[in-house]
């Protein structure tokens, strides 16, 4: 191991992980092909195994630290045809992206002035936070075999050609022959005066074939009713196997989205008992404190404390309320005043803590057009995003903001929620629309706001989008359909 042993070092400095780099050092020890690593930030190879030696007959010493262009001008000469391909091979580097492999072929002149074929392999080992290349990993394979074989398949290909020119020149001659042969038997025939008698002997055989034929084209004609009559009905079967067919999907989709329901509901059971059950324990230890408690200040706390879980019980068991109502209603599709809506929702928000502490800016293009969904769940989506921005604004800051944008056309209605509260960390947001998820510490809510968000637009046939970057603010977008065509033709 003493040649490896700068590659050894350079293994681990490119991996932070020591048993990483361990397990990855004793791979490349295993791999029967050349393997490097270039930094090509820097224009330098910083790592090269011992495959090198056996390949070309140079040392890794030759090659770590050098550029591409310095190893091949000085070390390992590139063939001049295959000078273009390395280079283009080179370029497509700096874009690749996570999973593209880059490949390359060229020949290679080793230690010995030998010309090899090799093939360069290449693909992403690190980039940077701008999501530039700036490492890759390579193996290089020795395909001079492979090369010498297909040398000799072509070799092979233009001998199979000569011989088969050879043969269609013999085909023709035999065509020749042929045509003469073709020509006497024509010849023999004419002469075959004795052949009129056989002829006539046929004449008679051929009318009683007539007679048998008009046999079989009655009886082909009887079988032509009773296909008929199969086709029809195997049409018939074929429609109904696509009723049936149609009907098994219906029920494989009905057997899925029971299952999900099963499992959410399975979610929704268990996620209820545990936040019915915190208040009451809650309650249940205040009061058996109060029993034996004889400060009056502390009774005061004490019942404040039970006021508080009371509030949070009441909270959550609103929230139940309002996703069975949600989940429960059918679509009623009514023209929905936006401004009025909004005006509604903070009036009911005027009380929350930090309701004062927060503007609210609405900007409402073209609501001349009219705009028609189900109120009951356009009503929901607002009021949990609104409650969202005012609970969880940020509190070292003395104005927080909250933008509702929207746009108002004959097809939809684009809404655009913005403020500048705390945000939701990355690893939360593809996890926010779940059921009972809470998405921040501060959070005393039943996790069912933004749950309840995502299924009341998807059953608008809707979408949403969310962006959101901790500690700055949260974006979300949300698009429903116009009805009011649906309404209107109603």
């Amino acid at each position: 191991m003493g040649n490896n042993y700068q590659n050894n070092s350079t293994i681990y400095n490119l991996i932070e992980n020591g048993k990483e780099a361990d397990f990855i050092q004793k791979l490349l020890v295993t791999i029967p092909h050349l393997v490097y690593v270039y930094d090509v930030s820097q224009s330098k190879y910083v790592y090269v195994n011992h495959h090198i030696k056996k390949l070309f007959g140079y040392e890794v010493e030759q090659i770590l630290g050098n550029s591409a262009q310095k190893v091949v001008e000085q070390t390992l000469q590139v063939h001049p045809q295959d000078i273009e391909m390395l280079y283009d091979t080179w370029e497509k580097v700096r874009n690749l992206s996570q999973d593209e492999v880059v490949v390359g072929e060229y020949r290679v002149k080793n230690a010995d002035e030998q010309w090899i074929w090799v093939r360069d392999n290449i693909r992403v080992f690190a980039k940077n936070e701008q999501g530039e290349v700036t490492k890759v990993i390579g193996y290089v394979e020795n395909i001079t075999p492979q090369k010498d074989a297909e040398k000799d398949i072509q070799k092979l290909l233009r001998h199979y050609a000569h011989h088969i020119k050879k043969l269609k020149e013999q085909n023709q001659i035999l065509a020749e022959h042929e045509h003469k042969l073709m020509s006497a038997n024509e010849e023999l025939i004419s002469q075959q005066e004795d052949l009129k008698m056989a002829l006539s002997e046929l004449s008679v055989k051929h009318k009683e074939l007539d007679a048998v034929n008009e046999e079989l084209l009655s009886q082909q004609e009887n079988l032509k009713i009773a296909f008929d009559a199969l086709t029809t009905k195997n049409q018939e079967l074929d429609k109904a196997n696509e009723v049936l067919m149609a009907q098994k999907e219906e029920m494989t989709k009905l057997v899925k989205e029971l299952s999900d329901r099963n499992f959410e509901l399975d979610q929704f059971v268990y996620k209820i008992s545990h936040d019915i059950r915190s208040p009451f324990t809650s309650i249940l230890g205040l009061v058996n404190l109060m029993k034996v408690e004889t400060d009056p200040q502390r009774l005061h706390e004490s019942v404040k404390h039970i006021e508080k879980s009371v509030l949070r019980l009441d909270s959550f068991v609103k929230s139940m309320l309002n996703f069975a109502r949600i989940s429960r209603e059918e679509f009623n599709p009514e023209e929905i005043f936006f401004y009025i809506l909004i005006d509604e929702c903070l009036n009911d928000f005027k009380y929350l803590e930090n309701f004062d502490k927060i503007a609210v800016d609405i900007n409402i293009e073209d609501q001349e057009s009219k705009f028609y969904s189900d109120s009951l769940r356009v009503n929901s989506i607002f009021r949990n995003i609104i409650s969202n921005a005012i609970k969880y604004r940020k509190p070292y800051i003395e104005q927080s903001f909250l933008s509702i944008d929207i746009q108002v056309t004959p097809e939809y209605a684009n809404i655009t929620f913005t403020d500048n509260g705390i945000g939701i960390k990355e690893e939360y947001l593809n996890k926010v629309f779940g059921m009972f998820v809470r998405a921040t510490e501060r959070s005393d809510g039943s996790g069912l706001g933004l749950y309840i968000v995502k299924q009341s637009v998807e059953r608008m046939n809707g979408t949403i989008q969310i962006q959101s970057k901790y500690g700055e603010g949260t974006i979300i977008n949300i698009i429903l359909p116009n009805l009011i065509n649906q309404v209107a033709g109603g």
